[in-house]
């Protein structure tokens, strides 16, 4: 969750301390490392970092990480700037929003042409032509773009026994994926209302049924803060991947659903699931899958886990994200607490050994993490993990482990084999009494980072160790899980199984006309781009860490900007192989600290982290000279080519005052930069004349008080023709998401008809202004005429979130948050399709 660094940085030197191979103190590593004492420490406990991790970093790498640890828990940052777009006005989000908004799309389908705008719309018809056989290889007018070598958030693995080696797996907002004998990752759930998939199980005694469970119900929100940020709408179950079957009615216990484990039998399914509802009370849910289906609750708990012992169907064990651990011998009709010596708190995740189902280890989300072992099947625990040692890593969880916490102890003639996951993955050969880490985020030929879920693969046995691992940035293997990572770069023995698998979540793009090159911002894996030429296996990192909205100049010197979170601008090379800061923090050589620069050449709200999370970022298009970024405030800078260095950078001023509620909107008039649209957080609008002028002539006007929805405002679209037509987008599950003004803001009018869902962005067709399309929580939208009528697309990105849209020439790229990007051909979009 904390990579943020340049490709220029990987490629600097490191400063090893294999001369002092016994431990250091943090004032000695800090010495060396020129940082100090107390960054150290942080580094060890939020990172989870040994000295032998921290030696390879390079200086300018763990500057980085320093500045990343400022924020003290990224994920909730992100949650909560999720969540503020999907509220209605009192700040709330209603538990069954999600399922009506599916209704409506569904609705639309049904009554759909088959072509709107020059896009195909309507009903899904065949599922093999959602997406290409092959990344890149255009079909049904779509080309998926990838990225295909960087994945996405993945919290499910499950192999099939019997078939061969048929792989499915499941993004948190992608969707189910299959791939057979290591061929390319295809989607296949396209026809399935939700794409949230946190989990996936299959019928033992029928290994064709599959079962999904949606919503991922993972995040630090307590209850009456609001929902998690990803939300489902129940489980579903498949036999053919075609035709998907709702196992539970739409009802809000099941709108996180965290697990599901299957018997050896297949007669029934235990789920763990949580509703923030109130009144809807989250737990272990016990669900007959005979006709008709059944189901109920059967422990009451803040349910992350449930597990059915293998050999055993009246068997089971389930964990909390409470610290609460519970045990079962009737087959999840009833449940009895665990004992353990001393309070746990926090997440809990449970797995039984396979050589031994009697023995239960548990990873507890306590003191940076600590493994639990029982040898009664779950009924009471003792404590493995000790104390680190000076110089070792504070623990293998950091400060994250209700967040990324995972275990396996799969391997079935070695109860003491176990491994677990938190930032990285650690082994312990000895039933979790020592850990030896097996991989390295910042090694590149290593795992990811965050780990979710580990399974064995259906072979495992004598002869073969294979097990895969999900974690933020797809799915990796390891064809022998006793000897993988053991160099010590951890990076010997992994391979990335990512291949077509276009998993990540984009908040924004940008495109380059000169070259058309493509730049997104993506959640936790950073800004990234995409050359012509390169194909989608080849998008690379320009930063790290999250990134959000982006612009490049396609005028000399054709520098692309973009940012981290909470309007921490940067200006990357024409390339892309570098990048700068340009909101104003520099590293202090002789402090060991990040600082601010003095005066315009800071951006005073990034400084102060009162900005979104992701915050809005515009290049004036009339300008390229001129960058617009809203904070609090909204600030400009003239020379956005100055040049950097510790002193100096572009600087900024203050351009519209903070209203106190956060910008998150901005658009710039075409052919006049003195005429600016501003969106707030709470849903207002202001017009700005004058704007490039002196303080004294400025003037900003609230425009539809009153009339407008007080809800987040998501973006601000001018008519490429007349500037007097201006759109405007709001967030919540709400009908009335899109309005336009004929006369500059004078009146408004809602323009229904979309489903009740977060509308993200709007844009018109460069040669056809009465074409409009809409990125949607549900999808994307199609309008002949001018937004009376409106039809859902029915292949490329279908029911998944998109987040952007930006043009290509006439071809649109749509920038999803969970399947990557698509981009259409939309040359021929007057005469229908090609």
């Amino acid at each position: 969750m904390v990579r943020k660094y340049t490709v220029a940085i990987l490629a600097t030197a490191t400063i090893a301390l294999t001369a002092h191979a016994h431990a250091q103190t943090d004032r000695q590593v800090g010495h060396w490392k020129g940082i100090r004492a107390k960054a150290v420490a942080k580094l060890r406990k939020v990172l989870s970092l040994s000295d032998a991790a921290l030696s390879k970093f390079s200086i300018p790498e763990i500057r980085q990480q320093i500045l990343e640890t400022k924020y003290p828990s990224l994920q909730t940052l992100r949650d909560k700037f999720r969540r503020l777009s999907e509220m209605d006005e009192t700040g709330v989000v209603q538990s069954d929003a999600l399922t009506e908004a599916l209704r409506g799309l569904q609705l639309l389908r049904n009554a759909a042409p088959p072509v709107t705008a020059g896009l195909r719309t309507g009903n899904i018809k065949n599922l093999q032509d959602l997406l290409p056989a092959t990344a890149g290889l255009e079909r049904a007018h779509w080309v998926f773009l990838g990225p295909t070598n960087i994945g996405g958030r993945t919290r499910s693995i499950c192999p099939q026994p019997g078939i061969g080696h048929r792989l499915y797996i499941g993004s948190v907002s992608g969707g189910v994926w299959r791939s057979d004998n290591g061929s390319p990752f295809q989607a296949v759930d396209d026809k399935m209302a939700s794409l949230a998939v946190s989990c996936l199980a299959s019928n033992p005694a029928h290994p064709t049924v599959i079962y999904v469970g949606t919503g991922e119900g993972y995040s630090t929100l307590a209850p009456g803060e609001g929902v998690e940020p990803i939300r489902g709408d129940g489980i579903f179950m498949t036999k053919d991947e075609t035709s998907w079957q709702r196992l539970t009615p739409p009802a809000k216990e099941f709108e996180y659903v965290n697990r599901i484990a299957v018997p050896s039998a297949g007669s029934y399914i235990l789920v763990a699931a949580r509703s923030d509802e109130p009144g809807f009370t989250s737990g272990i849910y016990r669900i007959s899958t005979a006709n008709p289906i059944t189901w109920s609750r059967t422990q009451e708990c803040a349910a992350s886990q449930v597990c059915i012992d293998p050999t055993d169907n009246q068997l089971a064990i389930a964990a909390s994200r409470s610290g609460n651990s519970f045990w079962s011998n009737d087959g999840g009709k009833t449940w009895t607490a665990s004992t353990h010596s001393e309070s746990w708190g926090g997440r809990v995740e449970l797995t039984y050994a396979a050589a031994n189902h009697s023995i239960v280890y548990a990873s507890v989300d306590r003191l940076g993490g600590q493994i639990w072992r029982s040898e009664d099947g779950g009924k009471s625990f003792g404590q493995m993990t000790p104390n680190p040692e000076p110089g070792a890593a504070a623990s293998y969880l950091g400060e994250q482990g209700w967040y990324s916490n995972t275990i396996w102890a799969g391997d079935p003639s070695d109860s003491n084999l176990v491994i677990v996951g938190g930032l990285d993955l650690w082994r312990s050969m000895d039933g979790g009494k020592t850990l030896n880490q097996i991989s390295f985020w910042r090694t590149l030929k290593s795992a990811h980072a965050d780990q979710h879920v580990i399974v064995s693969d259906p072979s495992y046995g004598p002869g073969s160790r294979t097990v895969y691992f999900g974690n933020d940035g797809g799915i990796w293997r390891a064809d022998d899980v006793t000897t993988v990572g053991s160099d010590p770069d951890h990076g010997d023995g992994w391979t990335k199984l990512t291949r077509n698998y276009g998993a990540t979540q984009f908040y924004a793009a940008a495109v380059d006309s000169r070259t058309g090159r493509i730049m997104g911002g993506a959640q936790d894996n950073g800004t990234v781009q995409y050359g012509v030429a390169q194909g989608p296996d080849n998008w690379k990192t320009v930063l790290g860490g999250d990134g959000g909205f982006c612009a490049i100049d396609g005028e000399s010197p054709g520098y692309s900007f973009g940012e981290y979170i909470c309007l921490d601008v940067f200006r990357g090379d024409k390339n892309g192989d570098s990048a700068q800061d340009a909101s104003g923090e520099f590293w202090n050589s002789r402090d060991q600290a990040f600082e601010w620069k003095s005066g315009a050449y800071t951006i005073q709200d990034a400084k102060n982290q009162v900005a979104n999370f992701i915050a809005p970022l515009v290049l004036d298009p009339n300008d390229h000279s001129r960058l617009w970024a809203g904070g609090l405030s909204l600030w400009l800078t003239r020379d956005a080519g100055a040049p950097i260095d510790d002193t100096r950078g572009p600087s900024w001023s203050i351009v519209k005052a903070s209203t106190s509620s956060p910008i998150s909107a901005i658009a710039v008039k075409s052919g006049d930069s003195n005429t600016i649209w501003i969106g707030h957080n709470d849903g207002s609008l202001y017009v700005g004349t004058h704007v490039l002028g002196p303080a004294t002539s400025r003037t900003w006007n609230r425009v539809g008080e009153g009339v407008l929805p007080a809800r987040f405002c998501t973006r601000i679209f001018m008519d490429r023709v007349n500037p007097n037509i201006v759109y405007v987008t709001f967030g919540g599950f709400k009908p009335d998401n899109l309005y336009v003004t004929r006369d500059g803001g004078a009146t408004w009018k809602n323009l229904a008809g979309l489903p009740p869902a977060p509308i993200r962005v709007i844009t018109s067709h460069p040669n056809r202004s009465n074409y409009l399309y809409v990125g949607t929580e549900v999808g994307l939208f199609a309008s002949e005429d001018s937004g009376v009528t409106w039809s859902p697309v029915n292949e490329g990105p279908t029911n998944c979130a998109v987040d952007d849209l930006v043009w290509q020439g006439s071809s649109l790229i749509a920038a999803t948050f969970g399947r990557g990007m698509f981009k259409a051909d939309l040359s021929a979009a007057n005469s229908g399709l090609p």
